[in-house]
């Protein structure tokens, strides 16, 4: 069976009907038909990922973001059914979906997960140590079982990295949520002129991620990660993988000035942490 999701006039879905499967692919014909908007939406997709029949992610791209449920609003921008948002949380544009930036500990201490600010590593730590579950790679699955919904009430911590840096560490592993075919030059000055809140986590301000919570503790990247692990109840953490400066591609001061224009909160956040 083919799955169609109908949209009211803010293209929000009021319904989704499986149909026949001679209507795949003909959204035009049947909304023709029935008299309202109707696209096609497929089960076998969750956060921009196709999923098993157990709803496993199989890593290969999905078909318009998620199976679209009554309430969710298509995109049509993205393409894509967005779920409604809950409190406290980001839009994370990569996988279509609302992500808390924030992790509650059994210890009672929330820990913000900025992408690129040694998430992977911190996270994978987490689940392995306080919840024994087993993580093959830094980039598992799992960690989004660790995402919470509302603001937090504790004690809050943050990593925080050179905006710079982390801009180069993002556009040199992989060029999460922006133009793909775009060189440095021409991704910094689209960069620049885009909504920060609207960008993929791996590019989004730091300031912007943990925007919502006024109080927080606050660690330099490469620096305070052993303080950081004893605040949040961790034996230790392993070492961040740093790439060497020389991986990165070089910029010049007129493309660093845009960039620290652009992240100028961030930036003055991390220089007053490394004073």
């Amino acid at each position: 069976m083919a799955n169609f999701a109908q949209l009211d006039e803010n293209n929000t879905v009021t319904g989704v009907f499986p149909v026949d499967d001679s209507w795949n692919n003909r959204e035009d014909e049947l909304s023709a038909l029935y008299g309202y908007t109707l696209k096609q939406t497929s089960y076998n997709t969750l956060r921009g990922m196709r999923v098993s029949e157990d709803r496993l992610p199989t890593w290969t791209k999905g078909f318009r973001g998620n199976y679209a449920g009554i309430g969710f609003t298509y995109d049509s921008n993205l393409d894509a059914f967005i779920p409604p948002k809950q409190e406290g949380t980001s839009f994370n544009p990569s996988l279509y979906s609302w992500e808390s930036n924030w992790v509650a500990l059994p210890n009672g201490t929330y820990w913000a997960m900025i992408y690129k600010n040694a998430s992977s590593s911190i996270s994978s730590t987490i689940l392995t140590e306080l919840y024994s579950i087993p993580t093959n790679s830094l980039s598992n699955p799992n960690r989004t079982l660790l995402q919470m919904t509302g603001t937090p009430s504790g004690d809050c911590y943050a990593v925080i990295r050179d905006p710079i840096d982390r801009f180069l560490s993002a556009y040199t592993s992989n060029k999460h949520g922006v133009p793909q075919d775009s060189n440095l030059s021409d991704l910094i000055d689209w960069i620049i002129v885009q909504d920060p809140q609207a960008l993929d986590l791996h590019f989004r301000p730091q300031t912007l991620v943990i925007k919502d919570v006024e109080k927080v503790n606050y660690f330099a990247f490469n620096r305070d990660l052993p303080a950081l692990a004893t605040a949040l109840g961790l034996s230790s953490l392993p070492t961040i993988n740093l790439s060497s400066p020389d991986s990165k591609p070089a910029l010049t001061n007129e493309q660093i000035s845009k960039l620290q224009a652009f992240y100028a909160n961030d930036v003055d956040l991390y220089n007053s942490l490394i004073k």
